[in-house]
């Protein structure tokens, strides 16, 4: 028990969750921006789909990180 709590806190730490946001004011929901390198993910599977027990997140192009906003941003 304390080690899930200890691998999703330090999981947490590595990402900041948030939404790609295109100039035509869409969005893409569940990205997430990685905090050591500066790049965006997103999900590709969640969990459950394709055989994965974990959502399985996908690196994104260089340049999407020029559109992701966190959520807690948008207050």
């Amino acid at each position: 028990m304390i080690m899930t709590w200890y691998r999703a806190r330090k999981h947490k730490e590595k990402h900041v969750y948030g939404e790609i946001v295109h100039p035509d004011g869409t969005s893409r929901n569940h990205a997430r921006l990685v905090k050591d390198t500066g790049r965006v993910e997103f999900i590709l599977w969640k969990a459950g789909e394709q055989g994965h027990l974990d959502d399985y997140w996908h690196l994104m192009g260089i340049g999407w990180e020029n559109w992701f906003r966190p959520y807690d941003a948008q207050k």
